[in-house]
């Protein structure tokens, strides 16, 4: 109806599916069933597993009760009580009325009682994350039925954090006289569909990101999730033959539910919508979202304006630049859109492309600690996420230059990559490099006769420096500006601090730990914000300072300094000053060069590129080498900057 409303009120064609019945039960319905024997074994397991275990489990109590005090007295809780639930009973069912608390063990009694139903089929369970999905796992494979036999169960996980091969075993079949048990995010209600599932157990629970125009915080928690979504998971279970949905919260629970969730352009930035409206002609980019069927809050628009024109995307008056033109040619997120423009533009390009490619596409690590300690190693002091996967990718593809597929499946089995994720990842990076290419970024070749190996040449053609390590950084500062924090230190204590005062962390599987900064000056740049027990930044690269006085959108003369952007304060020389405004125009103009496709390769613009080059080359000492390794040393002051003006 909403959407024959928003067309006019054009006519509905109803199409009925055809689907098994599914039997629903509520947890007030079934509890009795598990919450006794949960109850018992939990102290069984406690003496069985040790202090840990027993630990755990105590822990889980505390939750249960804190859970029930706050809803001890609660209208909800006194009818089922009326029904003849007993303490025990109600306690679980008051835990689970908080979506922030899944009781675990509750979870593994309920499939184990599922378990001993006749009827064979897989039992597929969703929950909110992959914390929920791991600690439900260890869980039930710690329970005393599964590890002594008496319940057979081959127990999956559905994640993106799932290495693919494991992903695939969910669907290939398992041995006769076992059960089949998945535990999955919301992926597996429309994207995946398990041909044998007669048994759904839900949560009730999502993960669902909110964004802040004001602040540009995306934030990530659970909530529950919309009727839309558990009818959908509900499903499941029918497809097949008749099945079972039972259900972690109460009928109640379910009553007081949101009918719809909310639409994605609701939650996210939306830079790129914006580009594309304004790139399409469509007008004011307020009005024509506005008009959308479920339309953002005005704020949202106007951050997203703002964005695009602290990019160098719009002019004041939120009309596309020729540097917007180009970023919308490019059809991905206008940070790395200006990414890869402003690599191709100082010929590394190479390294971009992977860097956009792993943004793009998912982290080829393994999902296993001794993959976090092979990170470390790998990225050694480079302090940046984008070069870690930058020389990833560029030994994968040497691997496969000089040995084939099987020298590349030993160097990934090595490092604890996924070979099949570096395979679409080296796909996707041809693929953007022929996206560059018919945007015509690649000057020498016509994107309009460019053929099939475009993207292999562009890799070729406008990657003449990308060995140039500080070159490629200041390519990575260049789109994420103005992300960015400053590290303190005081007192050997390091912080990363922003432009409000406000602290942030990176995020765990970041190589650019507090404690692995080698410097307590300067900055670093990062992707996005994004809140969930506490304020982390997403793929973070230390940029020194160099590179974030040349790329800022704005520098000014401060005292004994400069000032970046309005805040990021840096102490330089009168002559370091005239030094950077100078190198700053030199950037400007190859960028602006590349952009028009005007004056490539004239006397001019190779003393630009090779002016700006020497400016970051001094930050490393002069030295020109692959990326990791003892090359990289912060830059504590502008001084040697100098120098390169007198090039210009």
């Amino acid at each position: 109806e909403k959407f024959s409303q928003f067309f006019a009120y054009c006519p509905v064609i109803t199409i009925p599916g055809r689907m098994f019945d599914v039997e629903e039960l509520y947890i007030e319905d079934y509890v009795s069933c598990v919450a006794g024997p949960q109850v018992q074994q939990a102290a069984a397991n406690g003496q069985m597993n040790g202090g840990v275990e027993a630990w755990r489990r105590d822990r889980l109590e505390r939750g249960r009760e804190r859970a029930r005090m706050a809803n001890e007295f609660s209208q909800e809780l006194i009818a089922l009580r009326s029904k003849g639930l007993d303490p025990d009973e109600l306690a679980a069912v008051a835990a689970m009325s908080d979506v922030n608390f899944v009781d675990y063990d509750l979870l593994a009694e309920l499939i184990l009682f599922i378990d001993r139903d006749e009827r064979d089929g897989s039992i597929l369970v969703f929950l909110p994350g992959w914390e929920e999905i791991s600690a439900s796992h260890e869980i039930l494979c710690a329970h005393p039925d599964v590890k002594e036999g008496m319940a057979k169960l081959c127990v999956f996980r559905l994640h993106s954090n799932v290495s693919p091969q494991e992903q695939q075993e969910v669907f290939r079949p398992i041995p006769k006289g076992q059960r089949k048990v998945v535990l999955s995010t919301n992926i597996a209600e429309t994207s995946v569909t398990l041909d044998d599932c007669v048994f759904v157990v839900d949560s009730g629970r999502a993960k669902r990101m909110t964004y802040d125009p004001v602040t540009q915080i995306s934030s990530l928690g659970t909530a529950w999730a919309a009727k839309a979504n558990v009818k959908q998971r509900r499903g499941r279970a029918g497809r097949v033959r008749a099945g079972v949905c039972y259900r972690l919260y109460t009928s109640a629970q379910h009553q007081s539910m949101e009918t719809e969730q909310e639409p994605e352009m609701l939650v996210v930035p939306l830079e790129q919508i914006c580009l594309s409206t304004l790139a399409l002609g469509l007008g004011n980019c307020q009005q024509v979202l506005g008009s959308a069927l479920d339309p953002p809050p005005a704020k949202q628009i106007d951050a997203a304006l703002r964005t695009l024109k602290d990019i160098g995307a719009t002019d004041d008056e939120h009309k596309l630049t020729p540097l917007g033109n180009k970023l919308c040619q490019l059809h991905m997120e206008p940070r790395l859109a200006k990414m890869l423009l402003t690599a191709s533009a100082f010929r590394c390009l190479r390294p971009l492309l992977a860097v956009a490619a792993a943004r793009e596409y998912r982290d080829p690590f393994m999902n296993d600690q001794r993959a976090d300690g092979v990170r470390v190693m790998m990225s050694d002091t480079c302090q940046s996420d984008q070069l870690l996967m930058a020389d990833v990718m560029g030994r994968y593809q040497e691997m496969i230059c000089t040995g084939g597929e099987g020298k590349a499946s030993a160097f990934c089995h090595e490092h604890m990559l996924q070979m099949g994720t570096m395979r679409q990842m080296n796909s996707l990076q041809v693929k953007l490099g022929d996206m560059v290419v018919k945007a015509g970024l690649c000057h020498g070749i016509d994107p309009k006769r460019a053929g099939r190996a475009a993207g292999v040449q562009a890799l070729v053609q406008c990657s003449e420096w990308e060995h140039e390590s500080e070159l490629v950084r200041a390519m990575i500062c260049a789109g994420l500006l103005p992300n960015a924090a400053r590290v303190c230190d005081k007192g050997g204590k390091k912080r990363m601090v922003l432009k409000d005062g406000g602290k942030i962390s990176a995020q765990s599987k970041s190589v650019l730990q507090l404690d692995r900064i080698m410097t307590g000056n300067g900055f670093v740049c990062f992707h996005e914000l994004i809140k969930t027990s506490q304020l982390f930044a997403s793929d973070l690269c230390y940029a020194g300072t160099v590179p974030v006085a040349i790329f800022c959108s704005k520098v000014e003369r401060c005292g004994e300094g400069i000032l970046c952007d309005g805040w990021m304060r840096m102490s330089v020389s009168n002559e370091g000053v005239a030094a950077i405004l100078a190198i700053r125009a030199a950037a400007k103009r190859c960028v602006d060069r590349h952009v028009c496709g005007v004056g490539i390769g004239s006397k001019s613009a190779e003393v630009d590129l090779e002016g700006v080059l020497n400016a970051l080359r001094s930050v490393s000492g002069g030295v020109s080498s692959r990326f990791g390794g003892d090359r990289y040393r912060d830059d504590s002051s502008m001084s040697s900057a100098s120098t390169v003006a007198q090039t210009q």
